[in-house]
């Protein structure tokens, strides 16, 4: 969700941000894309996407809205090329969920009610975030840019991705590359807004509960890779038994 970082090129271009805060904004935005066209990328080369559904439908929705709708106020072309851009990636990402999803979410994540019903889920799931996020800025909780919302799904995606963890039989299947590029990328946004909007707590605290979910989630990692931790699978699915009449 780093679309909600590129308004503020506006004004980091203008010189209303100092050095630091400028350098920690570029850097944010810069490993974010890298970590968006890497799981595109990942998705469309091994059939695997490491965007859960729920939160692969919180993208595209917020991508949208905040590219192309509440974007309104005379944004530069720069930034709506760019949100433009992240939207595509998202397109991209969903694609590779739809075609993709039914098998590995079976076969890699044991979640057979989710592979055997991914696109009905795909447009409740546009539909809920779509109500979620447009009320939430009609009411005026959101930042300039989307940035409340936009590190909110940031959190829940860090959040998500540790479930990936513990449910997937198969932990070569999710990259630990992109936990680091993660990680890499929440640190210097969460260090950008806080020396910008100090009185928003909230805005930069689940950014840094995001940072501390990324470090579980490489740590972990690691250590189901090398036989320290070993995750005893609950969720089993089993197939009715067909009835003889």
């Amino acid at each position: 969700m780093h679309g909600h970082l590129l308004p503020h090129l506006n004004v980091a271009s203008a010189g209303g941000y100092n050095t630091y805060q400028t350098i920690m904004l570029i850097l944010g935005m810069v490993i974010w894309a890298a970590l968006y066209a890497m799981i595109a990328y990942r998705g469309l080369k091994t059939h695997f996407v490491q965007m859960p559904l729920v939160m692969a439908c919180g993208n595209i929705v917020w991508e949208f809205l905040w590219g192309f709708i509440f974007q309104t106020d005379g944004h530069q072309t720069g930034v709506l090329i760019g949100m433009g851009s992240a939207f595509l990636i998202d397109l991209t990402i969903f694609y590779s969920i739809w075609r993709y999803g039914p098998k590995y979410m079976k076969e890699d994540l044991n979640l057979p009610f989710l592979a055997h019903n991914v696109r009905w889920v795909s447009i409740l799931g546009i539909a809920i975030w779509a109500i979620i996020l447009v009320t939430f800025q009609i009411q005026g909780l959101d930042n300039p840019g989307g940035g409340t919302s936009g590190n909110v799904l940031n959190t829940l995606i860090a959040f998500f991705w540790m479930s990936q963890l513990m449910h997937i039989k198969d932990i070569k299947k999710l990259s630990v590359t992109i936990g680091w590029l993660k990680l890499l990328a929440d640190i210097p946004v969460a260090l950008f807004l806080m020396s910008v909007f100090p009185d928003k707590y909230f805005t930069w605290s689940i950014t840094w509960i995001s940072v501390f979910v990324d470090i579980l989630f490489i740590g972990v990692y690691y250590g189901r890779l090398k036989g320290w931790i070993k995750i005893d699978h609950y969720f089993t699915y089993v197939t009715p038994p067909v009835s003889k009449s």
